[in-house]
């Protein structure tokens, strides 16, 4: 596979993408920032140093040596109107170093090393790629920090983003301060492997989008806004027991149009729920914020499921935000974690209407070829029956004869469209269990493809008898 990949097209920019680190040969099939390749308002080349010589050697597919390489976009760039560099880590090293020679309109550097000399890093203290910086003998010594070639050259525009949470990357974008149109942005958030993070919270587009247009962009105000943004959604919640259902309340912000300022459908909320008595080690959810704005009624929206006590009992219930499928934690939005008591006496489930339960054994794929004698890691016992679930509150049972390992991990989960998660249940002390397992859970709209999953870690000497799911309270 060659070491570049071209998307040129009709267009007054381009942007050179360059790859990170090749950790253990990890990017031999693929290329950091892929997405760009497939874009129709700009012109990109995508490039990755397979050999971990920081882009101070040849790439093939552009040139046998740097020099070559650089000859190779600059004949490209040329007719261009715009053009930008961008590169995370040794990739932004890459970018500052080819997209000085190439004189680039703009240069992004993310979480970059921007001295590849073996001795400066030994003394400070950044260790992580000396090895590799021993092997860098064709740039002479004076010439692998980029202090050096910054200052002597006139660069048009170079933004540094770089993690105060990391003290290397601190050392290196220091290297670099000073320097006229050189910007050192220290973020208050995430960690060496910043590009990713950027990339899930839209701040890369914000980037790129900026360069195309123009137009200035403050990476750190966005951060802010968006941390404040998904603090302030959930105003109020509540948890309590009664009944034998626990139920939680919250109340939306509605003083603004959030859809107007964040995708709402990367927004989910965690409900964890951990049961300090019993065998189920911890119950989790997952809520749409697109489905709480959608079911909140003037503002108010309700979660409930049912939940089985023994005398007096303590649920320790956290709520977690998560964006693009990830805790938004390192943005500064923290867990919140309640402790809700139960009644003294047993809660039982009070239901004047009759639980309509469906048998959908038949339906379900049953793994044959889980063995007594084998210790699984994620191993799927049984998964189906993808069928269509209406809203309302649920429990689904299913019954065993035999018995799993005392040291063995069962989780249960609940899935729709073929792979997401929406609820699941971990068993770990599988000692004294009644020969069945269950997950309670809640639906507000109508799915298709229901899925049930029961997932083994340890060993299991039985096999699976019945799955039941039970309606437990109508729309």
């Amino acid at each position: 596979m060659s070491w570049v990949k071209k998307n040129i097209i009709d267009s007054d920019s381009i942007i050179i993408a360059l790859t990170s680190y090749n950790d253990n040969n990890s990017k031999k099939n693929s290329f950091d920032l892929d997405t760009l390749s497939r874009s129709h308002d700009f012109s990109s080349i995508l490039m990755k140093d397979l050999n971990n010589s920081w882009y101070t050697s040849g790439i093939e597919g552009a040139g046998s040596n740097f020099g070559e390489v650089v000859k190779f976009l600059k004949d490209i760039c040329k007719n261009y109107k715009n053009v930008m560099v961008i590169g995370d880590s040794m990739g932004g090293y890459g970018a500052i170093l080819y997209g000085t020679h190439i004189n680039a309109d703009k240069i992004i550097a993310i979480s970059p090393q921007t001295t590849v000399s073996y001795t400066q890093n030994c003394i400070a203290g950044d260790l992580r790629f000396v090895n590799w910086f021993k092997s860098i003998d064709n740039f002479p010594e004076d010439a692998k920090n980029l202090r050096t070639l910054l200052q002597e050259s006139s660069v048009r525009s170079l933004d540094v983003f770089v993690s105060t949470n990391h003290k290397n990357d601190i050392f290196h974008g220091r290297n670099v301060e000073g320097i006229e149109n050189v910007n050192v942005i220290y973020v208050d958030a995430f960690d060496h492997w910043m590009a990713a993070e950027f990339k899930r919270y839209g701040l890369l587009r914000e980037i790129i989008s900026g360069f195309l247009l123009n137009i200035k962009t403050d990476i750190t105000c966005s951060l802010g806004r968006l941390s404040r943004i998904l603090k302030g959604i959930i105003q109020h919640e509540k948890y309590f027991v009664s009944h034998g259902y626990l139920t939680a309340i919250f109340k939306i912000d509605r003083s603004f149009n959030i859809k107007s300022f964040i995708d709402i459908d990367r927004v989910k909320f965690q409900i964890n729920i951990m049961q300090l008595h019993g065998n189920c080690a911890e119950t989790v959810y997952y809520i749409k914020l697109s489905e709480m704005i959608n079911g909140a009624r003037n503002g108010f929206f309700e979660f409930r499921i049912p939940v089985a006590c023994d005398t007096e009992d303590t649920f320790v219930i956290s709520r977690e935000t998560l964006y693009s499928g990830k805790s938004a934690e390192n943005i500064g939005v923290i867990n919140n974690v309640f402790d809700v008591n139960t009644p003294t006496i047993r809660s039982m489930i009070s239901n004047t209407i009759s639980p309509e339960k469906r048998d959908i054994t038949e339906n379900m794929i049953v793994n044959q070829e889980i063995s007594k004698n084998t210790t699984y890691d994620g191993k799927y016992i049984i998964h189906g029956p993808y069928i269509e679930v209406g809203p309302g509150t649920y429990m689904v049972y299913v019954y065993y004869e035999g018995s799993f390992a005392h040291d063995s991990e069962v989780i249960i989960d609940t899935v729709l469209n073929c792979g997401e998660i929406f609820s699941y249940r971990s068993y770990k002390n599988m000692n004294g269990l009644a020969g069945h397992l269950c997950l309670p859970f809640c639906l507000h709209t109508k799915i298709s493809n229901f899925e049930v999953r029961l997932r083994l870690f340890g060993q299991f000497d039985g096999k699976i008898q019945r799955v039941i799911l039970e309606k437990l309270i109508p729309a």
